[in-house]
């Protein structure tokens, strides 16, 4: 039968194990993003792209979004793994600022539910 010392090692490895896979998966996903950019110069399309689908997968997220704040507006830059509803909503939200009672609050309604379903 292991000792205390036994058993904390060994979890201090399986620790170790999954802090190493984590590190090496992001190292992946950052040169996959910058293989894009240099593909892509001028077309951040494709990077932002990149940019949320290594997002939601480095994060196990069930969905992903970026968007530019500029000028006190959000612009919606690309979006992974989202209905044509929640699309729809956070395009909305994109167009405006995001405080207020603006679409956020029903894009956040929208993905509150979802994410309570999945929970």
């Amino acid at each position: 039968m292991p000792d205390d010392t036994q058993i904390d090692l060994r979890q201090t490895i399986a620790a170790l194990r999954l802090e190493r896979d984590e590190a090496r998966a992001g190292q992946s996903a950052t040169s996959e993003i910058l293989s894009v950019i240099l593909r892509s110069p001028t077309d951040i399309g494709p990077v932002f792209e990149a940019i949320v689908a290594h997002a939601a997968s480095l994060c196990e997220a069930e969905f992903s979004a970026v968007a530019r704040f500029e000028d006190g507006l959000l612009h919606l830059a690309a979006l992974n793994n989202m209905s044509p509803e929640e699309w729809r909503l956070f395009r909305a939200c994109s167009r405006g600022s995001p405080g207020g009672t603006s679409p956020w609050a029903g894009l956040l309604s929208t993905l509150n539910r979802r994410i309570s379903r999945t929970c």
